[in-house]
């Protein structure tokens, strides 16, 4: 008995289909993976440029709050010295 095949398996089994059906499978999956790649190292880019930002956020609030303590030892100092020169022209120690 002789099984019939279909119009597909007959086209399939074509020599000059059957050669380039892999060819053309592996350019497309290396295409998809290349493309899933690039697009995965283009979010981590983003998300360490994210990061980056707000480390430097961080550090300039820190150089504000260096500023400001700074400021505030000057004026601490400051008020020291006044308090010490009024206690003295006032006769305390």
């Amino acid at each position: 008995m002789k099984c019939k095949t279909s119009q597909f398996d007959q086209f399939i089994a074509k020599p000059e289909i059957n050669f380039w059906i892999p060819i053309i499978f592996t350019a497309v999956s290396i295409t998809m993976s290349f493309m899933v790649l690039s697009t995965k190292v283009e979010l981590n880019n983003q998300k360490l440029d994210q990061v980056i930002a707000n480390q430097e956020q961080l550090l300039d609030r820190y150089d504000n709050i260096a500023n400001r303590i700074n400021t505030a030892e000057r004026d601490i100092t400051l008020l020291s010295t006044n308090q010490q020169i009024v206690l003295k022209n006032l006769g305390i120690k």
